[in-house]
């Protein structure tokens, strides 16, 4: 049996009733408002998350005794603010009307969906001057630009055996995905200086470029073959349409924060000053501290992992001939000097007082940009980014991405995947090129699960039915990754990374304790007949540390260490990266959600505020991913609000926008269960899949509530042939 937990239809019914019915019971009576924000156990009151959305009308509202009520919406759906982001460019007397939403909660009755712009009442005009295609002259003119940034480029090699070489190969690709990717990529980057070209000689106003105010096309140039839609859609209303597809862009919640507009990265503050190097603001603001959660495993953040590279993965811009681009001297002694450098590199500034790196005599960590992806509009824009693989819950990890992944994954015979016969035991199979076999390790890097609580799973409607059919399926709904979401959100995971994992045996005791970093790419433990058995305990046993403002220096500092003595930072990594991406500054994520912005660091706690203050000129420049880990959890959930808010959204994308999600009937879904199947598929826990997967060579049981600490009050063990634990009866797939 695949071992991966690998049927994509449980993986989502999984996740939607774990998420639901293990954050209903993880409402801890310590935990203060959910507006609340918490670095080094500090408290204080934040920005309201939830507020009345402003522009609301007393024509808007009607009353019922003490109760206020909206008026229901007519013809469109009342949503959460996040979920109808023009409101945020929109001025007071164009808001939508506000609605009512579970929970207390206050949506918009939205008509612009999930468009972040929406035509204003005075539309701007096309400039007369401006022509309609992409002149010949103008990309023979970007491309020599382009030949000219790439010339005296040092082709110096990553090495095999460092972390940037690690680092740059965790997605495994094929031969034939990494060329397709690499050619669309190359194009990607000729749109982009093509518009950065133009830009300048137009002096266009970044506000046209972000907002697509810009249609000049690119039909009738060599690009123009980039700009047809492959044969590929899920979106049968919709044909040209293909969000979510392999080779793909990620979707903005907001515009992008490029400082042109187009490509260039946030380098600057608000107030015109540099913006403090990642590795810094990693050091003044993410320390490694011990915060275990009170209730919820490891196997929380492992199912995440899972999750995260399924539906996320992307790649860096690459040399010609397809080698990784190193972006520092040898030995990360310093950057290379500007003639040497690639166009694509973005690398971390290591201070010389650095209490960790100046030991190594370090001072640059090497970061790539990721590729970007041809703009399918055919015009002028602004650098889009690339997900290799499809972005639904489909297991693409362990199915492929692509016809030729697929065969690579498969045995062909009996429509079985490809399995190692280790005594009796299924295993993963082994490669015989070393390379092939450390870039296919696809579960080290520490993504991890979320809880987003029990009010986010109302109000973004993704509760699952006890029973029928859902019908919310909507074709307008762009099912893509966001970057807000694997940008920033969804790597708050690493915050509840244990640095060490305690393996347990057979009567629970600790045979082993194990160091991250000593096991990355190397899954040799696995070969040992009981392992596999004690390390679902363990999984079921170790908290989780809580995600907050901590990061444990497995990841801070040795990650992808290998046999060096240093290896790279997780925490400068996303922060590097959420600017690579174009994201906004986490006040803007406040707006968009509908709460006020914070104004000064004296808003919170006086330590917070200094070490903020160290970190960053203004609130204004306060980057996402380190924003939304200074909030305390939601209520019923393990994440601050906006993480839970982008993350809900994420999934509600998921699922409103994919017309072959496992609650959809016929009518929407031409591969629907019938009632009796889907019934079996909604018996499925966490427990029974565990129990199917394991050995059963020491691991006869487990928690009735798989994502919940095995020592937790009232989470009972139950043997895995205890016939009170559900199962699934196939019988209901016999014809």
């Amino acid at each position: 049996m695949c071992r991966i937990l690998c049927v994509s239809l449980l993986l989502w019914h999984f996740l939607l009733v774990c998420q639901f019915e293990n954050s209903a019971a993880a409402a801890f009576s310590a935990r203060q408002s959910r507006n609340d924000l918490e670095i080094d156990n500090q408290q204080t009151s934040a920005a309201p998350v939830s507020p009345a959305p402003t522009g609301a009308t007393e024509t808007s509202t009607v009353t019922s005794g003490l109760l206020k009520k909206c008026l229901p919406c007519t013809g469109v759906k009342c949503v959460p603010q996040i979920q109808c982001p023009a409101h945020v460019r929109m001025k007071s007397h164009e808001k939508p009307q506000i609605c009512d939403l579970p929970a207390g909660k206050f949506g918009y009755c939205c008509q612009t969906g999930q468009n972040h712009t929406a035509p204003r009442l005075e539309s701007r005009e096309r400039r007369a001057d401006f022509p309609s295609f992409v002149s010949p002259t103008l990309l023979d003119e970007a491309r020599r630009n382009f030949e000219h940034l790439m010339h005296g480029v040092a082709q110096i090699p990553v090495h095999r055996g460092l972390p940037d070489f690690s680092h740059g190969i965790v997605f495994h690709s094929t031969a034939k995905e990494d060329l397709h990717n690499f050619g669309l990529s190359h194009n990607a980057l000729e749109q982009v200086f093509t518009t950065q070209l133009f830009s300048k000689m137009e002096q266009l106003p970044v506000d046209d470029i972000i907002t697509n105010n810009v249609p000049i096309k690119f039909t009738k140039t060599p690009l123009d073959q980039h700009c047809q839609a492959p044969p590929i859609c899920r979106n049968i209303q919709s044909p040209g349409r293909i969000g979510g597809a392999a080779g793909q862009p990620l979707e903005r919640m907001l515009p992008p924060a490029y400082e042109d507009g187009i490509w260039n990265p946030r380098v600057h503050s608000t107030d015109g000053t540099l913006l403090l190097g990642a590795r810094k603001i990693s050091r003044i603001l993410l320390a490694d501290v011990d915060r275990p959660h009170p209730k919820y495993n490891l196997l929380v953040m492992q199912f995440g992992q899972v999750l995260a590279h399924d539906v996320s993965q992307t790649s860096t811009v690459r040399l010609d001939g397809g080698d990784l681009v190193q972006c520092c001297s040898p030995g990360g002694k310093g950057p290379l000097n500007p003639q040497q450098t690639h166009f694509a590199c973005m690398p971390i500034s290591v201070d010389p007082d650095d209490e960790f790196y100046n030991a190594f005599g370090v001072r640059c960590l090497n970061l790539v940009r990721l590729s970007l992806v041809p703009n399918r509009d055919c015009q002028l824009s602004y650098g889009k980014q690339m997900s290799k693989v499809t972005h639904f819950l489909d297991v693409s990890p362990v199915y492929g991405s692509s016809q030729e992944a697929a065969r690579d994954l498969r045995s062909l015979k009996g429509g079985r995947l490809r399995m190692l016969d280790d005594f009796g035991r299924d295993l993963l199979p082994l490669a015989d090129d070393k390379k092939a076999c450390a870039s296919e390790e696809a579960g080290k890097s520490c993504f991890k699960s979320v809880i987003i609580g029990p009010q986010q799973m109302k109000r973004f409607r993704l509760v699952p039915l006890h029973q029928g059919y859902a019908h919310d399926y909507s074709p307008d709904v762009n099912p893509a990754i966001t970057n807000e979401f694997s940008g920033a959100a969804y790597r708050m995971g690493h915050s509840s990374v244990d640095g060490k994992f305690h393996i347990r045996g057979e009567h629970g005791r600790i045979d082993e304790v194990i160091n991250i970093p000593d096991v990355m790419f190397n899954p040799s433990r696995m070969r040992k007949r009981e392992f596999y058995d004690n390390m679902l305990r363990t999984l079921y046993s170790q908290p989780i540390q809580q995600i907050d403002s901590s990061i444990t220096q497995g990841l801070s500092r040795f990650l992808f260490r290998g046999d060096n003595p240093f290896g790279l930072d997780l925490a400068a990594i996303n922060i590097q990266r959420g600017r690579d991406q174009g994201l906004h500054c986490y006040n803007d994520y406040l707006e968009l959600m509908g709460a006020p912005k914070i104004k000064t660091f004296d808003q919170f706690p006086h330590e917070v505020g200094q070490k903020l203050a160290r970190a960053y000129r203004t609130p204004d420049d306060i980057d996402l991913w380190v924003g939304g880990l200074l909030e305390k959890a939601v209520e019923g959930g393990i994440v601050g609000v906006t993480f839970a808010e982008i993350i809900a959204d994420q999934f509600a994308r998921f699922k409103h926008g994919d017309r072959y999600y496992y609650e959809y009937d016929a009518d929407i879904n031409p591969g629907a269960f019938t009632p009796n199947q889907l019934q079996e598929i909604r018996k499925t826990t966490m427990a029974r899949l565990i129990c199917d997967n394991a050995d059963r060579l020491t691991l006869q049981g487990v928690p009735v509530a798989a994502f919940i600490r095995a020592d937790f009050p009232g989470n009972q063990m139950i043997g895995c042939d205890d016939p009170s634990l559900p199962a699934v009866n196939l019988n209901a797939w016999r014809t």
